[in-house]
């Protein structure tokens, strides 16, 4: 039932490149369990007496129980049917309608709690609408802070502690704050959970701007040196390619001769006669590229500021 959930979680990371499939699929496997065990409690509580009204079935749990199946069957079903059409659905979507279903065939339409029907209707449509808004103003803030800057890599590193902050006090908040009963979370106070979830994340942007950004730097000034050296051996061999190729071509005006030309050496070319350089013989030392000193200041230049970083 995971696997549609999966998808969406992680359908625009693996999209883009950013993460592999093996990587996806070990993230997934620890967060999704995570997610489940910390926050998972609330919403499957909503679902198992919320509803519909479980009193109904206070003299008949064998129903109840054999309608919890037939919820899980269904949803199961449709997720499958879904999964195999390429569909993006909700897990959660499909497993209210299957309730929904049951408590029909069985007790009719007063055995729902249509209070709760409608917020979780409601949540359907503002879920969307609240996630575009926030997508978008992330988009405008990563475009003028970053992409815009003369140097997006260095800007990119200097507010990702910030989204670093962000992102782990609010799901630290959102763990701690009416959390688990299991987990006994559900009674952390506000200040307490305000409180975790501010150092938590003070925590995480300091790590990273410590710890993983010069990391992250070395990395990449090796990956830039790497780079460069592998383009000027590129150009120089290209180059040599092409001024090969260009010579095995040329062909001598000997006079008005018919007959096939044979390749020039310097052993049987009189100098100053032709109208192009003789092609060196088998005997002679290859030359090398000797670089000129733009690129040799293009390569110092680059050493000492690789990506901009000073």
């Amino acid at each position: 039932m995971g696997a549609n959930d999966v998808s969406n979680a992680f359908g625009t990371s693996v999209g883009s490149k950013a993460v592999g499939l093996k990587t996806a699929y070990c993230m997934a496997t620890v967060f999704e369990t995570l997610g489940a065990v910390l926050v998972g409690y609330n919403v499957s509580d909503t679902m198992r007496k919320l509803v519909v009204d479980i009193d109904l079935y206070k003299a008949e749990p064998k129903t109840l129980l054999l309608g919890q199946v037939a919820v899980l069957a269904g949803a199961s079903a449709w997720l499958f049917i879904a999964t195999f059409a390429k569909l993006p659905v909700s897990t959660t979507h499909s497993v209210v309608g299957a309730t929904l279903g049951f408590s029909i065939v069985m007790k009719g339409f007063h055995g729902i709690e249509w209070g709760k029907v409608g917020e979780i209707a409601a949540s359907w449509v503002i879920s969307p609408a609240l996630s575009g808004l926030i997508s978008s103003v992330l988009y405008v803030i990563v475009d003028h802070l970053v992409l815009r800057k003369p140097n997006p890599v260095q800007a990119g590193f200097r507010v990702l502690p910030f989204f670093y902050f962000v992102c782990l006090a609010f799901n630290t908040f959102a763990v701690s704050y009416q959390g688990s009963k299991i987990l006994h979370l559900a009674t952390v106070p506000l200040w307490l959970a305000f409180t975790l979830a501010f150092f938590v994340g003070l925590l995480a942007a300091l790590i990273f701007h410590f710890v993983a950004r010069p990391l992250l730097m070395k990395w990449l000034n090796k990956d830039d040196n790497n780079q460069i050296s592998k383009s000027y051996t590129n150009e120089a061999c290209s180059a040599s390619t092409e001024s090969i190729e260009s010579s095995s071509n040329v062909s001598l005006e000997l006079g008005n001769t018919n007959e096939k030309q044979r390749r020039p050496t310097y052993e049987n070319i009189e100098y100053g006669t032709n109208k192009v350089a003789p092609f060196p013989s088998s005997t002679t030392t290859p030359q090398k590229h000797v670089m000129t000193p733009e690129e040799e200041r293009q390569i110092q230049e680059f050493k000492l500021h690789p990506r901009g970083f000073n």
